[in-house]
Parts: structure tokens; sequence; C-alpha cells
């Protein structure tokens, strides 16, 4: 049977210290090289083992070593035989130490003035915030951190380890945007929360009526100073939904912000605010903005120039067709118009009696971006003239000779030339017209055409020529010119035979 020496029975010891805590690393004893293992185990106030803090062993002849604890709290030296002094430090801070005398391998537990605190931010609306850097420093000593942390999706951090009985300033940080700065007494665990200067916004926009206003452009830019002290702009932009609004989460309150409105690409409102501090209710800014209707004045002129009364002028969307207001001309031919700020179509039609229809006049373009906007409409297919004038072979006036003007199957006008030829009708509108023309009820032309301005038409009539202010047609002149050379001819031979018959009796 094996004897136990000293040497055996530390052995022994350590195997079974190592089975009962297999968390600790505990260094194998070097007996004849006079080394022993020490562990030594950080705990905070809470007695839960603290990591990453730097454990630093004095002798008698000062600093031995220094370690930093693993995830389990665990720091491990090999030390000769002495009296030592353990100490335990937080950021260069002592926060607790321990003296032992190592005579043989040993276990230590230094109990830390730390406690357990966990990091909560929210907004001034009492709203978690994501992803803020949370950093720590020792009072009013702003030059180095002490630690960091970031909150997660909850708006919590991990749980960390504070040094109690401190002032500290925690500051936070969203999109390298400072939003919080919190000077705090820690001497207890627990949760800290910590509210940040970020609020919820709110815009509504309406009419005069108060009715909400969908898809209005709304673009906000914020002016703030980063974490280096540099000045930085951030800008976005949205539509208002249906009911008028829109809601921007989580912006900066010591900012400026220059906030535009627009309407089919017109803006009618910028709005300049110097921090939203004075805005604020409950965490939230609500700006409520009128947009005001401008006034659209139209007058309507015929191709003359001159006014056209009781026509219609409706205005639809730039790019649509439904109808946004609509008005009548009165006798001078203006109408007006009220209108939200934006891009129009301005249509003048009326209904023709002559036509039978319904018949668009004009279609404009127009943009609204003053509180009083003029316009002036001439509608060049209105109130046209057309002249035709009918010529016989020899280019000479065919009076009364009779012109139809049909538009389809319409018989709209029928008139008779003057003695120079010409048949007028006024008051016509642009579109397609068929002319027919009849001497003496016989269709001699017809001509389509298509009238955009008041136009004069020669129609030359090669079948007639005027003779002595009676239009003959040449087939006629012909035949009759033929008998009268014939009768001339059988008058010329009668003749001559007659003064014969004389001159031979008197012979």
């Amino acid at each position: 049977m094996k004897r136990w020496t000293p040497q055996r029975f530390i052995l022994s010891s350590l195997l079974i210290l190592h089975l009962l805590v297999p968390h600790i690393s505990i260094l194998e004893a070097s007996p004849e090289l006079g080394e022993y293992a020490v562990s030594i185990q950080a705990l905070n106030l809470d007695g839960n083992p603290v990591p990453n803090l730097n454990i630093t062993v004095y002798g008698v002849k000062g600093l031995i070593s220094a370690k930093e604890t693993n995830d389990t709290g665990w720091a491990t030296f090999r030390l000769e035989a002495g009296n030592y002094t353990f100490k335990a430090l937080w950021h260069g801070f002592e926060v607790g130490s321990i003296n032992g005398s190592v005579t043989n391998s040993s276990i230590y537990r230094i109990t830390c003035r730390l406690v357990e605190v966990q990091f909560e931010v929210l907004t001034l609306a009492n709203e978690t915030v994501s992803y803020v850097d949370i950093e720590i420093y020792n009072g009013t000593d702003l030059t180095t951190p002490l630690g960091f942390s970031i909150t997660n999706r909850t708006g919590f951090t991990p749980v960390i380890n504070l040094m109690c009985g401190v002032n500290y300033t925690f500051k936070g940080f969203l999109n390298e945007i400072e939003i919080l700065s919190s000077k705090e007494y820690v001497d207890l665990s627990g949760v800290i929360t910590l509210t940040a200067q970020i609020a919820n916004m709110n815009i509504t926009i309406t009419d005069e009526d108060g009715d909400p206003l969908p898809d209005i452009e709304v673009s906000v830019q914020a002016d703030l100073i980063n974490r280096y002290g540099s000045p930085i702009s951030r800008e976005i932009s949205f539509k208002t939904n249906i009911t008028g609004s829109i809601e921007l989460p989580q912006v900066p309150v010591n900012a400026n912000y220059t906030i535009e409105f627009s309407r089919n690409g017109v803006t009618f409102n910028e709005m300049l605010i110097d921090g939203l501090s004075n805005l604020m209710e409950d965490g939230w800014v609500k700006l409520e903005i009128t947009c005001r209707r401008y006034l659209l004045s139209v007058k309507v002129l015929d191709s003359k120039g001159g006014p056209i009364p009781n026509v219609h002028v409706m205005v639809c969307e730039w790019m649509g067709r439904t109808p946004i207001d609509e008005g009548v001309t009165n006798t001078a031919g203006n109408v007006t118009l009220h209108l939200l700020p934006g891009r129009y179509t301005v249509s003048v039609y009326n209904y023709s009696s002559t036509l039978k229809r319904t018949i668009t006049l004009n279609e404009t373009k127009v943009t609204l971006a003053n509180e009083y906007t003029p316009l002036t409409i001439k509608c060049e297919g209105f109130n046209l003239a057309l002249s035709v004038v009918v010529l016989d072979y020899l280019g000479q006036p065919i009076p009364n000779a009779v012109v139809d003007i049909t538009c389809g199957d319409l018989e709209l006008y029928t008139l008779t030339t003057r003695s120079d030829g010409t048949a007028l009708q006024e008051g016509m509108v642009s579109g397609n017209y068929r002319i027919t023309v009849r001497v003496y009820g016989r269709v001699c032309e017809v001509l389509s055409v298509h009238l955009e301005e008041s136009r004069r038409i020669e129609l030359r009539i090669n079948s007639y020529i005027m003779i002595l202010g009676y239009p003959f047609e040449v087939g006629q002149l012909v035949s009759l010119s033929f008998i009268s050379l014939v009768i001339i001819s059988f008058m010329a031979v009668f003749i001559y035979k007659r003064v014969r018959g004389v001159m031979e009796k008197s012979l």
C-alpha cells in the first residue's frame, strides 16, 4: 500500500476540487517550483459572477500579475507561497479586494461593489427606441466613456455591471445623432429608464372646408448636429393618405425643420420650425395645415377676339378627366373658379343646336401657383366665317347659285350667291363639312373641307359661261353656235341666190 505524502494529498485535493467546481480553470500546482494555483472569482452585490473584470495581484514587492475574469467570473494565477492582496478593478476603479496567504492551491471570492443594470430607452411618447448606442461616463468627465451598450429591438440593452454609489452621465446616439444625455446616481440593481429627446410627428392637411386632402406631397428636411459636431441635413418625403395625414415616428426634438407642402408638383406652403419643444403634447407634435383655394379667372374669346357668353368652362386634374369645378361664362365671356393649387386641364365646351351635339372649343393646361391667376382662352375654332365664291368657265361670278353646307347627315345652311358670286356664312365652328353648288337646280360641284379658321373658297364651274347676266351651259352654247352658223349659212346662200337672180334678170 502506497503511503500518503503531502504532495499526493495536495494533488488529490485539487482533483476533487476540479470535479466539484468544473467552471474553475485551475493550474496544476508545481510544489517542486514552489508555485500554487490560486483561482479568484469576482461576484457583484447580487452574488452573480462578473466577467471581463480586471483582477490584480499584489505581493510584498508590489504588482505581481493581472488578468481579466472569464465568462463565469474566474481568473487563475500561479503564485509562490506568500501573502497577497487581490484587487478587483472596474475601469481602473477598485471595486473590491481580499487578502490571502498562499500556502497551497486556493480559491478566493471577491464581492465587488458592482450592481447589475439594464437600460431602457423611451421616446417622449413612452415608446421604446431600438438600436440606440449608449455611452457611459463617470460623472462630469465626458472625455472617455467607461462602457458602451446598445438597445435591441425591444428597446433594452443587455445586462451590464456598474460600480454602485457613483454619479454617471449616460449619452444616447441614434444614427450618429445625440438623442439623450442623462445624469443618474446608481446604487441599486435594476432597469434604468432613459428618455430620449425624440417624439412622433403627425401632419394633417385639409382644405378650407375641413375636408382631408390625400396625395399631398410633404417634404421634411431636418438640420442636425452629429456626434462629432458637424452639421448634417436629412430629408424624407411622403404623401398623405386618404385621411389627409402622415405620421413620422421618432423624430429628433432638438433639430430645425423645413417642411414643404406641394400638390401636383406645386408648392403651396413652407414651414420653418426652430425645434419642436414648444409644439409637443404628450410626446407628439401635431401640425394642422389648411390648403387654401386659389382664384382662377377665365376669359373666353372667339376667333375674332370677341367674348363668348354662355359657354361652359370645365376644370379637370392635369392627368384626369373627372371634373373638379365648372362654370358658365357671363355676357363678357368671363367665369371665376375656386381651385386648390395644382396643375389642371381647362376645357371650353358648349352644345351646338346647329350640329346637334356638344362640341369642345378649346383645351388648355394651366398651373395654379398663386392666389390669383388670370387665364385668357381664345377659341380659334369658334365664330368662323366661310366664304364660297362661284365662278364660271371664264372666271366671271355666277349670281343666284345655290350653296348647300352639310355636316354628316345634317343639312346646316343653304345660301345663294350674290351678284359678285359670293355666298357667306358666319358663326361656324371648326369641323368637317361638305359644300354642294347648284346652278338652276343642277349639281355642279361637291367639295369636302376641314374648317379650322375662317376661309375663302373659290369654285370654278367650267360647265357654265355667263352671257348678259345669265348662265349658259357650255354645251348649249356650242349647239346654239352650230345652229346659228347653219342658219347664217342658209341665209347667206338664200341671199346670194336672190341677189344673183335679180342681177341676171337685169342683164
